[in-house]
């Protein structure tokens, strides 16, 4: 998400079909040096500051053109749930807890009622490339809980599950909550797109039908998308001197205020 951000914010973007088609380049371009680069960094080195870098970010941009690019598909949906907690004095949590695929692994741990990940699914077997299979090592993974920061200080947690969709859901609730100056609710419920593969796009019944008919005019193959397959959001953020939070309507989250009383009597009111 960080490398696709970095890119889109360079673009010309213009009117709204120019910066809906470099936001989904953006995120192909990014999904295929993740592809490729990403590994357990304990056991790989992964170049992330190359890949983050202005040289890397301006050589990608000059890949996009007018025209959809076709690129591999990033993966599918999955099973996870993400939580966002805030405190009154700015502790802050963004936790996302996933099995990966239905049922995970489908083995269950005997007495505890846990139900063990199969994360391991997203090794490869090339044993030339970083995230090839190898013992004590962590497989490349879509899970990425979000934290804001502006002018230095927390803004906000966020996360959005639907395991490669996470990235491109968090990208667009950015985009309505920093581009369009929307706020933390209305950007979590807005219509999604998600690039599916090749120039395949899903996009969500509400979308507007002028973007749809210039993004296919640009070359995208768009498609419908079910809520069930546009990801799950949750996220707090602050709002002037109060907290908003906000669950995205296609789960069935909720948003939650503890009273003072709910504290943990031993960990006291700054335990994170």
């Amino acid at each position: 998400m960080l490398e696709a951000l970095g890119i889109f914010a360079e673009l010309d973007r213009g009117e709204p079909v120019a910066a809906e088609h470099a936001a989904i380049e953006s995120l192909k371009l990014a999904f295929e040096d993740a592809s490729a680069h990403l590994a357990d960094p304990l056991m790989e080195d992964v170049p992330v500051e190359s890949l983050l870098g202005s040289d890397h970010r301006a050589a990608r941009r000059g890949e996009i053109g007018r025209r959809a690019r076709p690129s591999a598909a990033p993966g599918g949906a999955t099973d996870t749930v993400y939580l966002a907690a805030v405190d009154g004095e700015g502790g802050a949590c963004s936790f996302i807890q996933s099995i990966y695929a239905s049922f995970g692994s489908g083995v269950g741990v005997p007495g505890l009622g846990i139900t063990l990940q199969n994360r391991a699914a997203g090794f490869v077997l090339d044993p030339r490339h970083p995230n090839r299979l190898a013992p004590g090592k962590r497989p490349y993974h879509t899970i990425i809980p979000a934290m804001v920061a502006r002018d230095g200080a927390f803004d906000g947690c966020l996360g959005v599950v639907g395991g490669f969709m996470q990235p491109q859901g968090q990208m667009q609730v950015l985009r309505h909550m920093l581009d369009d100056g929307r706020g933390v609710g209305e950007a979590l419920a807005a219509p999604r797109l998600r690039f599916l593969g090749g120039r395949a796009v899903g996009a969500e019944a509400g979308c507007d039908p002028a973007l749809l008919a210039g993004l296919r005019a640009r070359g995208h193959e768009l498609g419908p998308l079910s809520p069930a397959h546009a990801g799950g959001a949750q996220a707090i953020f602050r709002d002037g001197d109060r907290l908003t939070g906000a669950s995205d309507p296609r789960r069935d989250g909720c948003v939650g205020v503890a009273p003072p009383s709910a504290r943990h009597p031993t960990l006291g009111p700054r335990a994170r």
